[in-house]
């Protein structure tokens, strides 16, 4: 017995395989060219990884590349980013094809996975149409495999040759099977005497355009051994990962040291290499200084110069700081402008602040000729439109004053003066004064203008005056009229005060309604407050209605046309039918309210013949009457 236990001990000290097992997963694949997910859950006893085997896109004898990335715990939430997976190794094997099983060999990635732990692994093959296929797609998927030491969990697969990339879909499985050994390993690191290998740097310049570029940081050209993984620190070894810094191409100073990392034994490291960048800048010239000598009267000349550039810089000039700029300094007037400068690097295009000065120049002319009069100021007077608005009224800018003097307005009799344009008022009339005041000796001007605003107005007229004669029975006519508007406008009624409005009274009727009437300027369109009254009609008999020939048309016998009266339904609503002779409906009119004394219909498209005229109206009998016609 101790025999057996010291033999045992010295298989699980030197790792031994105990025994060599395989988990197959689904058998074929039906899609996909990528990379797939899977999820490694051991039991009692700890395993370890030597072949993942499966299906490529492309064709048999095809080099493929693969890429294994591990993680502890599920992978759930992690497959779309490389966040806290580590890549332990590339391997590269042969595609068989698309249904048939090609091995993968793992076995010198070490992957040991512990007793009772879960570990989820992504393979990405990263050969551009050779990606790995999956299993799932057009049916339900199988995502759970397992025996007496492993379970197996894979449900998503990532298309495309970047690890991460393309796009994600679920739930799609892994093909093919797993070897592992029920093995009990003791990891053992590389040696890691030698340094690691250092960074590459390709420190930046300042360009022409004063820019920096062409910084950059490439990995080691060397590897690290088998076992181990080559790490990068920017921050003196307080971290370390395996991503490839980026260069900063302004600064500040980046110090890469480069380890590398025993894979069984994260706290084992060769010794560090470091290299340390040196960023270039574009250093910006000093600011020139101006220097302005103004003239003295009588003389009319000055001096404009710069200075204070300094070796490999030119001298700049400019009149407005968006340039155009020049190495000649701009010439003195004597008008007052501002200067600029800047000094520009020759090599690098750098440029520095900008600096300003501005001229000052003593002006010494005369006043002009003042012996004529100011021109006068532009006069648009305000009128009442065709849309009862005031527009217009306008006071434009006087023409232009000799030279070496201004125009300038007073609105009070030349008590003061402005160069301001007046503003023109619709209160009431405004004289403004214009005159030339000498730019040089304000006391001298030219004689003065006047003009006289003349401002127009929007007239309204009082209301009118509404007057109704009711009927007296048996008579039933009644009158309305209305009077009272001004001269240049005209009475207009309606039955709402919405409309519509005409200037013929409306018809009275034997039903009460009420009268509004209004005076309206016939230029401006103008128009008064409305009045308004109300009929009182007496009623002087029942309706005669029903009788066949109680209804008043005319002509009859008709040519076409025929003329209804219907003065008895004003204010009411109206129904008119033609009949045939046959009692046929040949036409139809419905009136929602009767607002005429007469209503117009047409037959003309109708044979000769009698036809019957039916009035129909809710409240009030029928009535009908014959219409003969007789079309030339």
């Amino acid at each position: 017995m101790k025999k057996f236990t010291l033999l045992l001990l010295l298989l699980i000290c030197f790792g031994f395989q105990v025994n060599a097992i395989n988990l197959p997963a689904n058998p074929t694949s039906n899609n996909g060219s990528g990379g797939i997910f899977l999820q490694l859950t051991t039991n009692s006893s700890p395993i370890t990884v030597t072949s993942f085997n499966t299906m490529y896109s492309s064709t048999a004898g095809t080099s493929v590349t693969v890429e294994i990335y591990r993680r502890s715990g599920a992978y759930a939430g992690f497959t779309a980013s490389n966040a806290g997976w580590t890549l332990i190794g590339t391997v590269t094997t042969n595609s068989a094809g698309t249904t048939t099983v090609a091995p993968l060999n793992v076995a010198s990635l070490n992957i040991n996975l512990a007793a009772s732990t879960t570990t989820s692994f992504y393979l990405h093959a990263t050969t551009v149409g050779g990606g790995i296929r999956y299993f799932g797609t057009g049916t339900v998927s199988m995502t759970n495999f397992s025996d007496a030491n492993v379970a197996l969990f894979t449900d998503v697969a990532r298309t495309g040759n970047v690890a991460f990339g393309g796009t994600s879909f679920t739930p799609r499985a892994f093909t093919g099977s797993i070897d592992y050994d029920l093995t009990i390993v003791v990891p053992v690191c590389p040696t890691l005497t030698a340094a690691a290998p250092a960074v590459t740097v390709v420190n930046s310049a300042c360009g022409a355009s004063c820019s920096v570029t062409a910084g950059s940081i490439t990995a080691p050209t060397g590897a690290c051994p088998a076992g181990s993984t080559l790490q990068y620190s920017t921050n003196g070894g307080s971290s370390w990962n395996t991503t490839l810094p980026t260069y900063n191409q302004t600064g500040p100073v980046q110090t890469i040291m480069t380890r590398c990392n025993c894979n069984v034994d994260t706290s084992t490291s060769s010794p560090t290499s470091s290299v340390t960048t040196a960023p270039a800048g574009c250093p910006l010239p000093s600011a020139p200084s101006i220097s302005i000598t103004n003239n003295v009267c009588p003389s009319t000349t000055g001096s404009i110069i710069a200075s204070g550039c300094g070796a490999g810089t030119v001298l700049e000039y400019a009149t407005s700081s968006n340039g155009p700029w020049s190495t000649t300094a701009p010439a003195y007037t004597n008008a007052a402008f501002t200067v600029f400068a800047r000094c520009r690097n020759t090599t690098s295009g750098c440029l520095s602040t900008t600096s300003s000065a501005n001229t000052a120049p003593v002006f010494c002319p005369v006043c002009p000729d003042l012996s004529s009069a100011a021109p006068a100021a532009q006069v648009i007077n305000s009128f009442c439109n065709t849309n009862c608005t005031l527009i217009a009224g306008i006071i434009g800018q006087a023409n232009k004053c000799p030279s070496g003097t201004t125009v300038q307005y007073s609105t009070n009799s030349g008590s003061t003066w402005s160069t301001t344009v007046p503003t023109y008022s619709q209160a009431g009339p405004q004289t403004i004064l214009t005159r030339c005041n000498c730019n040089i000796d304000t006391a001298i001007s030219s004689p003065t203008t006047s003009v006289t605003t003349a401002p127009g107005a929007c007239s309204v007229s009082g209301s009118p005056t509404i007057s109704i004669t009711n009927n007296v029975c048996p008579s039933s006519s009644g009158v309305i009229s209305a009077s009272g508007c001004g001269p240049g406008f005209v009475v207009e009624y309606a039955r709402s005060t919405s409309g519509r409005w005409s200037t013929t009274p409306p018809a009275y009727t034997n039903t009460s309604f009420t009268v509004y009437a209004r005076c309206r300027n016939t230029s401006t369109n103008c128009v008064s407050d409305i009045n308004s009254a109300t009929t009182a009609p007496t009623p002087c008999a029942q309706f005669n209605g029903g009788s066949i020939n109680a209804l008043n048309i005319y002509p009859n016998p008709s040519s076409g046309e025929v003329n209804i009266a219907v003065q008895e339904y004003i204010g009411k609503n109206l129904e008119i039918e033609i009949y045939s002779l046959e009692g046929k409906l040949m036409h139809f009119i419905q009136l929602d309210e009767v607002l005429e004394n007469i209503q117009t219909i047409h037959l003309d498209s109708y044979s000769n013949g009698m036809y019957f005229v039916k009035l129909k109206s809710a409240g009030v009998p029928d009535v009908t009457k014959r219409v003969i016609l007789a079309k030339n």
